[in-house]
């Protein structure tokens, strides 16, 4: 059972180039990544500390 299962939420690849791309999750490019922006208001959401 993966991540993506596990908590029932989708999961978007990363791309090599557009709004969810990123080459190195830095925290930089982590904050202008639409996906993992997405998942840090998940996670806040549901409960989660999340440090930037």
């Amino acid at each position: 059972m993966n991540f993506e299962e596990l908590c029932d939420i989708p999961i978007k690849k990363g791309e090599t180039f557009g709004p969810f791309s990123h080459k190195i999750a830095t925290n930089e490019d982590s904050k202008r990544c639409r996906a993992c922006k997405r998942f840090r208001e998940y996670a806040a959401d549901i409960g989660f500390n999340v440090y930037d």
